[in-house]
């Protein structure tokens, strides 16, 4: 769907523009429109109510409502998250530090190997 506007020329020469939603659909391999909503003419929406229309229809459009609400959102304060600290993080919730353990506990290692991965794995 999408909006289109209708364009009509009265007798004295003034137009008059509506604004419509549009449907498009193929009908054997041919394009065939159809008009879903005449919504009023152009001139009146642009007064004031197209504005509320369309954030009517956002309460039904994640991505728009989002845009259109991105403006309020403030952040109070943020921290600093380095890669060292997110992965400190990420590292024994992802059941990584199991699996070092598991393949490294037949070994006769002497230093803290868990660090030393995450060490690795971080460069």
């Amino acid at each position: 769907m999408y909006t289109r506007t209708k364009t009509f020329k009265n007798k004295d020469g003034s137009t008059r523009t509506y604004l419509q939603i549009v449907q498009t659909r193929r009908i054997d391999n041919k394009v065939r429109q159809k008009v879903m909503v005449n919504l009023s003419r152009l001139e009146e929406l642009q007064e004031g109510s197209l504005d509320r229309l369309i954030e009517g229809l956002t309460r039904y459009s994640l991505h728009q409502w989002v845009k259109l609400n991105a403006g309020q959102l403030a952040v109070r304060r943020a921290r600093q998250w380095g890669p060292a600290i997110t992965l400190g993080h990420l590292w024994p919730e992802q059941g990584l530090e199991e699996i070092v353990n598991r393949v490294m506990g037949h070994t006769q290692a002497v230093s803290d190997y868990t660090l030393s991965t995450l060490a690795m794995v971080l460069n």
